[in-house]
């Protein structure tokens, strides 16, 4: 399965331990983790600091097994329950001449799940007996004309289900089914619709609609012993695991999920292990550098960013659509770089935290990486390596030494080994940049003390000296470069009006400057199939946009942005 289909994200959870002596001991530090929402019974627990009020209390009716309570627009509450000796399920509702109850008729003892839609009238789910020993899946409604019962579903496992009404006052609902999967049904002017979301867990779902109508589901994973997040965009449905909490048996771990304003999950869950409350949220991806790019093949993408996690953050361009942002961890001290050696393999490139060289590597596409392993090397701080392939197993690694000099590393096989680092001279004032458009062939450009561009080549038996290219870059920024063919390098700078500026060389011939407009914020990143025509240049805009244009079938086509 393809990245794209997973979301990877971050989540801050805060560890709540609750002591029986009665006080409540929160850690001093927040714990950090990788981890999703979850599902199963779920209490609440609610804390009154002391003088924050007093706390009335009614009983409302007899039973009150899984409640599920919703204000009006008044603020008067209606709670579905269910009596668990009688099994009768209830309504309750609150208005000025008190509290008032309706038996709708028999529910199993598994919860209930209550919504209110723009006119206060109570859309309940929850689950009856069927063919034995699973359970169908019950939609009941209330309108002007009275309460009316819909089945949603058979062969339900025993799980509370979760309810949710869009704008359009539909119903929409995630379940748990006997095949042990996680099942979402919405209702629309057609009728009911049902889909399997995760085929092999989905236990205690908890669901909230996005302001675009969108679901979003938390639940757990008893295989695993894993607390999910799944949701739901234009592109499909995408999983990822929040957290691992264990498993003990007859003790599934519980969830529930909101979203906050900006339609980022909040998960609260128990970690059964740990006998702990846990509160899991995402810490929304925000790109916070120069991008990178490679073509892995003729028509397709790989774009890299730093977020301001200070992780890697990765997307793929099938040629139609790009994936969903998939973080690929570690702490960057500076803006990636990347190249493709062959079809599938990518090498990315950082600076670390300890100025060192870092490399990552997938040799299948992206469906997997490796660890991050060291270069070594000591590169000053805001500058970023540069990286070039010219054939499957070579890979000239670039940086600017901590004199000012361009340093050189390569391996032969791939990463497997490296040489030890040559310096290449030169005064340089920003990251290389790099390319190869043959083998035996490669070219780095570097601005100078003078603002200028500068180029360097390697000629098959040795380096050339530095040649300006004219031109004046904006400080603290550096070139891009690549090439779609033999013979042609195409290199782009952002200039001191904030605008990309390209420069061409066909036939050992360099063209004038030529502005492709913009408002940069950041360094560009370009990149070009070996024997294609096309060019795509990429960088950050202001309010951390990531500015796309591409050079195809001989012109340029207009600014757009990669959606993040």
């Amino acid at each position: 399965m393809r990245v794209n289909k997973i979301l990877s994200f971050s989540v801050v959870i805060l560890l709540i331990s609750v002591v029986f002596a009665g006080t409540v001991t929160v850690p001093a530090a927040a714990q950090t983790d990788n981890a999703g929402p979850s599902g199963a019974y779920s209490p609440t627990h609610v804390v009154a600091q002391p003088g924050t009020g007093t706390w009335n209390i009614t009983t409302v009716n007899s039973g009150g097994f899984g409640p599920s309570l919703a204000l009006d627009a008044s603020g008067y509450a209606h709670i579905s329950s269910l009596d668990f000796w009688s099994l009768d399920l209830n309504y309750s509702y609150q208005d000025a001449l008190g509290w008032h109850t309706t038996t709708l008729g028999m529910c199993e003892p598994y919860g209930t799940s209550l919504a209110l839609d723009a006119s206060g009238y109570a859309h309940i789910s929850y689950l009856m007996l069927g063919s034995s020993p699973v359970f169908d899946l019950f939609y009941e409604y209330q309108n002007a004309t009275g309460w009316h019962t819909t089945t949603v579903d058979s062969y339900v496992a025993p799980s509370c289900p979760s309810l949710a009404l869009d704008a359009s006052g539909y119903a929409h609902i995630s379940y748990y089914n006997g095949g042990a999967q996680l099942k979402y049904a919405y209702q629309n002017a057609t009728g009911w619709h049902t889909t399997t979301v995760d085929s092999s867990a989905g236990f205690g779902p908890s669901l909230a609609l996005d302001a675009s109508g969108y679901p979003h589901i938390s639940y757990y994973d008893a295989t695993n012993g894993t607390v999910n997040y799944a949701y739901q965009d234009a592109e499909g449905w995408h999983i990822t695991t929040v957290d691992t909490v264990g498993q003990i048996s007859g003790y599934p771990s519980q969830n529930s999920l909101a979203l906050d304003a900006s339609g980022y999950p909040h998960i609260s869950y128990s970690d059964a292990m740990n006998d702990t409350l846990k509160y899991a949220y995402l810490v929304p991806f925000v790109p916070a550098s120069s991008p990178a790019v490679c073509a892995p093949n003729n028509g397709s993408l790989d774009l890299f960013v730093n977020g301001t996690d200070g992780a890697l953050w990765y997307t793929h361009w099938d040629g139609t659509t790009w994936s969903t942002w998939e973080s690929l961890g570690g702490q960057l001290a500076s803006a990636p770089t990347a190249t493709s050696q062959t079809n599938g393999v990518v090498d990315v490139f950082v600076r670390g935290t300890n100025g060192a060289v870092y490399e990552k590597t997938t040799m299948n596409g992206g469906a997997t990486w490796s660890n991050w392993s060291s270069l070594g090397g000591q590169i000053p701080i805001n500058t970023a390596p540069a990286v070039a392939s010219w054939s499957a197993g070579r890979l000239d690694v670039f940086v600017e030494g901590t004199n000012g000099a361009l340093y050189h590393k390569w391996s032969t096989n791939g990463g497997a080994s490296w040489s030890s680092w040559q310096s290449l001279g030169g005064v340089l004032t920003s990251s290389p940049a790099a390319c190869a458009w043959s083998a035996n062939r490669i070219d780095v450009f570097a601005r100078g003390s003078n603002g200028a561009l500068y180029q360097k080549t390697w000629t098959g038996t040795s380096w050339s000296s530095w040649k300006s290219l004219s031109g004046v870059i904006m400080a603290n920024t550096g070139p891009a470069a690549c090439s779609g063919g033999s013979g042609r390098l195409d290199v782009f700078v952002q200039g001191t009006d904030g605008a990309l500026w390209h420069k061409t060389c066909t036939s050992s011939t360099w063209s004038g400057w030529q502005s492709l407009g913009g408002s940069l914020t950041s360094s560009p990143a370009a990149a070009a199939a070996m024997g294609s025509s096309r060019i795509d240049v990429f960088a950050l805009g202001t309010n951390n946009s990531l500015l796309w244009r591409t050079y195809s079938k001989g012109g340029w086509e207009s600014w757009t942005t990669v959606g993040v």
